[in-house]
């Protein structure tokens, strides 16, 4: 499946945070970089004022328990 990204972390953070298209967050990699991802909804991504809440709510609350270097929307 395609990934959708929020951010890069240091920590395995996101377990429990919904994102974009009301997908459960999750980290992938290796101890000491992690990508903090969702699954990517179907069809094309347009920048809609609930998917940037939704991308920025993912953002705030990874923020809260870690370093967190932030992708853009989309």
């Amino acid at each position: 499946p395609m990934l959708y990204l929020y951010a890069f972390s240091p920590a395995g953070i996101g377990a429990g945070v919904t994102g974009v298209a009301d997908a459960p967050v999750h980290a992938v990699g290796a101890p000491g970089l992690y990508a903090v991802v969702s699954e990517a909804p179907t069809g094309r991504l347009r920048p809609q004022r609930r998917h940037l809440a939704a991308h920025q709510h993912v953002l705030n609350e990874l923020a809260l328990r870690s370093d967190v270097l932030p992708a853009s929307f989309g």
